[in-house]
């Protein structure tokens, strides 16, 4: 289980569907935003933003003020590489998904 930095405490974070496909939802492929991340091309609102969703996801009740604050004093390329990390790793050694494709794409 992943686990966020917080301002005095901590968020587990657990990986589920539905975190990817809120992910995948607002910002596209996970695939295409480690591109990005990798060739730091990932726009600053859009790696604040993925953050916001997982912090939400893992419980974070900080209003979005001080959760913009807080995230903006934080390491966020290295939350954001870590948290894709532990996504993409378990899926990319399975070969369940090909790079590009949405992670919440149906095989058949």
């Amino acid at each position: 289980m992943t686990v966020l930095p917080g301002d005095g405490q901590s968020h587990p974070l657990k990986i589920s569907l539905k975190l990817i496909a809120d992910i995948e939802e607002n910002q596209g492929s996970l695939y295409q935003m480690a591109e990005s991340l990798l060739d730091k091309s990932l726009p600053l609102g859009a790696l604040i933003g993925v953050l916001k969703i997982l912090y939400r996801h893992a419980g974070c009740g900080m209003t979005e003020e001080r959760l913009d604050d807080f995230l903006l004093r934080q390491p966020c390329t290295e939350l954001l590489t870590s948290v894709l990390l532990d996504i993409l790793g378990p899926i990319d050694r399975l070969g369940a998904v090909q790079p590009g494709e949405p992670l919440t794409a149906q095989k058949k």
